[in-house]
């Protein structure tokens, strides 16, 4: 197989269903939500599509694009049916079960690359433009799929090839065999295995990863029900010897998340080992689903376990740390021994825009009520307040500046800083008052 082969082989990874919520056909305004960062291509895309909208609308019809904020590729799916998001872009091939049909037609990209005399590159393109056209015409039960979700197909986007990046040179297919490869979804995963190498599922906020990067003794983690509950990351290490359990997050806590972590929270009580709590959530899972799973049971299971742990906790914001979240994670109204952020967390009720969505839905219903008639302006002119507030509030220096946290430490410094506290709580266990045994004379 030619080189161009096996790394265009990977050329459908990006290819994604632009939707639109149902009951959004009539607003002023759609929040559109990627799971990309900004800057990014995507990102870019984007908001070249927002700017042609307004401008072939007249004005009539605006569209705010919210890179990596609003909604995560995981949570997609779910939050433009549950009203979140008016748009997004959804990975199909991440939501295997939402979209069987679909992403048959979408691996089938796959077989693309093994055409040699097509041009380098832009094979995915060409085929997310037949693929739209195939759907919108032709496959009524892959428009039913998104019909049962809540939403409407507005068409495929795809990415040009993917490239490995490989920390050694890979020549030859035979030199895949054997590695670790990250992949984003099944196919990908299937792919790699049918060449030797073994699929692993990373998110790009991974903190299996950050774990792993010089915080534990011999980036050694023996990880607590990886498959149960996966976003909510539960397990056991060593910071300079001395025996730790830690509790982190890839994303919103589910209800099988926040029951793991309950038992997993009663387990370190049991052993008397100590847990450290490592900050990297928007909050508890909300919408129709998960309150009919329980979230609001199990979250409080979580919440309680945290209160009346009877080992120490210590606690470090390492990225988001929203609503609940902030006290199922052990946040500094429920007493950690110690707590610290990194440089980039950011500590809050809610997301800045989340907030100014929610403000802006009630007061432009209020708005409807009294008169019947929305002042868009003005609601423009909340929102962006709403953000600009949140946004500064929310900054790791300023919640640093109100003692909500022990101060700000650099993330290369976090293995001496959690080696030293664990030091501490270790020798305070130690120590008992010795009782008087006679009264004291005062004058």
């Amino acid at each position: 197989m030619k080189t161009r082969n096996r790394t265009g082989i990977l050329s459908m990874a990006t290819l994604a269903s632009a939707v639109l919520m149902s009951s959004a056909a009539d607003a002023r305004e759609l929040n559109y939500a990627l799971g990309a960062p900004p800057g990014t291509p995507a990102h870019e895309a984007l908001e070249f599509y927002a700017d042609k909208v307004g401008e072939l609308s007249g004005g009539d019809l605006t569209v705010k694009v919210f890179p990596l904020s609003l909604l995560s590729f995981a949570e997609m799916s779910s939050g433009i049916r549950d009203g979140i998001a008016d748009m997004g872009l959804i990975l199909t091939p991440y939501h295997a079960g939402e979209f069987p049909p679909i992403n048959l037609l979408a691996e089938s990209s796959m077989l693309l690359t093994l055409e040699d005399d097509l041009e380098a590159g832009k094979e995915g393109v060409a085929f997310g433009a037949a693929l739209s056209e195939f759907m919108m015409f032709h496959c009524p039960e892959c428009i039913d799929r998104f019909e049962q979700q809540n939403q409407v197909y507005l068409g495929h986007a795809a990415g040009t090839a993917y490239g490995l990046m490989c920390d050694e040179p890979v020549m030859s297919l035979e030199d895949v065999g054997g590695k670790r490869v990250r992949v984003g979804a099944g196919n990908f995963a299937r792919w790699s295995e049918a060449v030797g190498a073994t699929p692993v599922t990373m998110s790009a906020n991974e903190m299996r990863e950050a774990i792993s990067q010089g915080i534990v003794d011999d980036s050694y983690f023996l990880e607590f029900g990886a498959n149960y509950g996966s976003s909510t990351v539960c397990g056991h290490a060593k910071v300079e010897g001395l025996p730790v359990g830690i509790i982190t997050n890839n994303g919103p806590i589910d209800p099988a998340g926040a029951t793991k972590a309950t038992h997993f929270i009663q387990a370190c009580c049991q052993s008397q080992t100590p847990i450290l709590y490592l900050n990297n959530t928007t909050g508890f899972m909300v919408g129709k689903e998960y309150e009919q799973a329980g979230i609001i049971k199990h979250g409080s299971k979580m919440i309680q376990a945290v209160t009346n742990a009877t080992v120490p906790q210590i606690t470090i914001y390492c990225g988001a740390s929203f609503g609940a979240g902030n006290y199922g994670m052990c946040g500094r109204g429920f007493a950690p021994r110690f707590c610290f952020s990194w440089p980039n967390a950011k500590t809050a009720v809610m997301g800045a825009e989340q907030a100014a969505k929610t403000m802006t839905n009630v007061t432009e219903a209020a708005m409807k009520r009294k008169t019947g008639e929305v002042d868009h302006d003005k609601l423009a002119a909340m929102e962006k307040k709403i953000v600009d507030t949140f946004e500064s509030q929310m900054d790791v220096f300023t919640t640093s500046a109100r003692l909500l946290d022990d101060g700000v430490i650099d993330p290369r410094e976090t293995r001496s800083v959690l080696s030293y506290v664990l030091s501490v709580c270790r020798d305070a266990e130690r120590r008992e008052p010795h009782k008087m045994q006679f009264g004291v004379a005062r004058p």
